[in-house]
């Protein structure tokens, strides 16, 4: 058995299954399809290669409860380069997802610090009932 320590990528997002804050519910299946896609692309015109581990989960607000997909990406093949560049493609590859499922925001949380993307300050009435 050998050993190799490699620099280490992850981050978790945190996804929405209500397109645009409507009682619109996106499939998982539909999420999944076009990740793979989205990761396809990136392997092929940059060499990085994000592999994502993907979990139903729940996330809960006061009297607002919403159906989410957990989503934790590491660079598993592993990919040697820089965080900073992996962290751009990866946000970009966050953004399309954002963007075909309407999405208004979304939480990413890497190791070192926790980010939210957003098209607008707009919040889901539901978490103010």
């Amino acid at each position: 058995m050998k050993r190799e320590k490699i620099d280490s990528f992850s981050a978790t997002l945190n996804f929405g299954l209500k397109r645009a804050y409507s009682e619109d519910i996106i499939n998982k299946e539909e999420v999944i399809s076009y990740l793979k896609k989205l990761q396809k692309n990136l392997i092929e015109k940059e060499g990085i290669s994000l592999s994502c581990a993907v979990s139903e989960t729940e996330i809960v607000c006061n009297e607002w409860r919403e159906e989410h997909l957990q989503l934790h990406f590491l660079n598993y093949p592993k990919f040697k380069g820089e965080h900073k560049i992996i962290k751009s493609h990866f946000e970009e590859l966050i953004e399309k997802l954002m963007r075909e499922f309407e999405q208004n925001r979304v939480i990413i949380e890497y190791k070192d610090e926790m980010i939210e993307l957003y098209k607008s300050k707009k919040i889901d009435k539901g978490i103010f009932r």
